[in-house]
């Protein structure tokens, strides 16, 4: 064989090994509004998703109480999971796995999302990594629910028919209306249908924000959700 053959069967070795280990684009797991996702569902035994998701990196008690302003019976006591089966690499990259599942009485009330492993069905499809133009395009009923948490302001937008939610957090509401366009969500949350999301961020029970300080964003967002253009309007 000549030089020239054998360099041109090389590259073509290294250009088929390279092929198949990269492979083609995974399908994302499904995410279904009111129910879970494939393996873990609202109202499954937290024992049975601990043997299917393995051990979680953390796991925290949280308390929901009267501060939050849930109905009586949604307060008291939960249990939060969390599994990040990339690793902890950053949990503000949208890109990146990590699974929250809240349980009350042994039993998963609620499924929190992040990252492109999972989504929404739809055209497009809805991730962390897709923006709430996209989001809004799909789901026009999401009512802003801004809560404390810590030292932000998480904001809930939440659709409570059909049992899905999409987070953001902000210090600057009016920031994040402006920002809309290309903003993405922090996490999906799945919950029952009908009721309310629980406002749990990162093992972080929220408070209701009864006013956002300087000018109200989060009227403006409410407003942007519910109107048909695609971009914020000028302050």
């Amino acid at each position: 064989m000549s030089l020239k053959r054998s360099l041109l069967a090389l590259v073509t070795g290294m250009l088929g090994i390279g092929m198949a280990v990269a492979g083609p684009p995974q399908t994302p797991k499904p995410i279904t509004p009111g129910v879970g996702i494939p393996g873990v569902q609202l109202g499954m035994a937290r024992t049975k998703a601990l043997r299917t998701l393995g051990k979680p990196q953390k796991t925290s008690a949280i308390r929901l109480g009267a501060a939050t302003k849930l109905p009586t019976a949604l307060q008291g006591k939960y249990t939060e999971d969390d599994w990040e089966p990339d690793g902890a690499t950053g949990n503000d990259h949208p890109t990146h796995t990590r699974i929250e599942v809240l349980s009350r009485g042994g039993r998963i009330v609620q499924i929190a999302i992040v990252g492109t492993k999972y989504a929404l069905g739809g055209e497009p499809s809805l991730s962390t990594a897709s923006t709430f133009p996209q989001v809004r395009k799909q789901y026009r009923s999401l009512h802003v629910l801004p809560y404390t948490t810590d030292d932000a302001v998480t904001m809930f937008f939440d659709d409570a028919a059909r049992g899905i939610a999409f987070t953001t957090s902000t210090q600057d509401d009016m920031g994040t209306y402006e920002a809309l366009p290309k903003l993405t969500p922090e996490s999906i949350i799945i919950h029952p249908r009908g009721q309310a999301v629980l406002p749990v961020s990162y093992q972080t029970p929220g408070v209701p924000v009864g006013s956002m300080p300087g000018e109200d964003g989060a009227a403006l967002i409410q407003k942007w959700f519910s109107a048909s253009d695609t971009a914020p309007a000028a302050r």
